[in-house]
C-alpha cells in the first residue's frame, strides 16, 4: 500500500470529508464512499455515464423492496447529484407489497429467518408526501405487478440501475422478470445491487437471491448477471467494502450496442 493510500485509509472521516470538499465534488465523494448508500451512488453514476456515452438522455432506476422508504428517498437524493454531474435524467420507481413480506413458499425463502409481514410500509401516505412526485411506487406483490411495468419502459428511457432488497428467492425471482423485455429497454449493461447475497451464514447459492440469480442465468442465453469486477478497482481508496460483493451487472448481449464495432483510431503501446 502506498503512502497516499495509507493516508486515505487511516485518516479520520471528518478530515477526509473536508479534503474532498476542497478538492472535488460528487464523483470524488463517491469514489471514497463518502456518501450515504455508496452502492446506490456507484450504480447510478455508472449507469448514467454509460447512458450518456451511447446517447441516452434518461434512464430508469428501480428499487425492489421499499419498506419504510429510507432507501428510495436516498435514491432520489443521490439521483439529483448524478443528474447534475452527467446531464442524464433519472426516473425512479419502487416496488413493494405495502404490507410486508409475502408468506414464504419453502426453504428457498428462508422461513427460518423471515416471516409473513416483516418490513411493512409503515405509512404509505406519509412516504408519498415526502417523495413529493420525485419517485413513483408500485404497490402489490411483485409477481403480480412486474409484467405490466414493462409497458412503461421505452428505448428512449432504458433501465440503468436496479436495487433488489426483497430477501427471498420467490420475490427475487419475480423481480428479475423485469429483464425479460426487448433488449433496447435496458442499457447494454445495467448495474444491480443485491442486498441479501453476502455476509450472513444462511446466504447460499441454493436459496434466496443467489439462487434466483443462478436460475436467471440458466434461463437466459443472452442476458447474464455477473459480479461487477470493476468496483474493486484500485482507485477506491477506502479499501475493500462489503457492498462490493453485492454489486452485479446485467449484461444484455442481445443489445445492438454489444455487437456494434467501435470506431476509433487503433490503440498503440509506445515502445520503451
Amino acid at each position: 500500500m502506498s503512502l497516499r493510500q495509507k493516508v486515505w485509509t487511516h485518516a479520520p472521516l471528518g478530515l477526509l470529508k473536508s479534503a474532498v470538499g476542497l478538492a472535488g465534488g460528487f464523483r470524488a465523494k463517491e469514489k471514497l464512499g463518502l456518501v450515504h448508500r455508496p452502492w446506490y451512488a456507484y450504480g447510478l453514476l455508472a449507469a448514467a455515464d454509460l447512458a450518456r456515452k451511447i446517447g441516452k438522455k434518461e434512464i430508469w432506476a428501480i428499487e425492489f423492496g421499499v419498506a419504510a422508504g429510507r432507501g428510495i428517498r436516498n435514491l432520489v437524493d443521490l439521483s439529483g447529484h448524478v443528474v447534475h454531474e452527467t446531464g442524464v435524467s433519472i426516473r425512479i420507481t419502487g416496488f413493494d407489497t405495502g404490507s410486508g413480506m409475502p408468506p414464504p413458499t419453502d426453504y428457498r425463502d428462508h422461513p427460518e429467518r423471515y416471516q409473513h409481514g416483516d418490513f411493512p410500509m409503515v405509512d404509505y401516505k406519509a412516504l408519498m408526501k415526502k417523495l413529493d412526485g420525485s419517485a413513483n411506487l408500485v404497490i402489490g406483490e411483485i409477481s403480480k405487478t412486474i409484467d405490466a411495468f414493462h409497458q412503461k419502459l421505452s428505448h428512449d428511457c432504458p433501465v440503468g440501475f436496479v436495487a433488489v432488497d426483497v430477501d427471498t428467492y420467490t420475490s427475487s425471482k419475480a423481480a428479475l422478470r423485469l429483464f425479460d423485455g426487448s433488449p433496447e429497454l435496458y442499457l447494454p449493461m445495467c448495474w444491480c445491487y443485491f442486498d441479501d447475497c453476502s455476509s450472513r451464514s444462511h446466504f447460499n447459492r441454493f436459496s434466496g437471491e443467489l439462487l434466483a440469480i443462478d436460475e436467471f442465468n440458466q434461463e437466459h442465453q443472452l442476458r447474464k448477471l455477473d459480479t461487477d469486477r470493476g468496483v474493486w478497482n484500485a482507485h477506491r481508496r477506502m479499501g475493500p467494502q462489503l457492498w462490493y460483493e453485492r454489486m452485479y451487472i446485467l449484461h444484455v448481449f442481445d443489445h445492438s450496442w454489444r455487437s456494434k464495432p467501435e470506431t476509433r483510431a487503433p490503440k498503440i503501446i509506445n515502445a520503451i
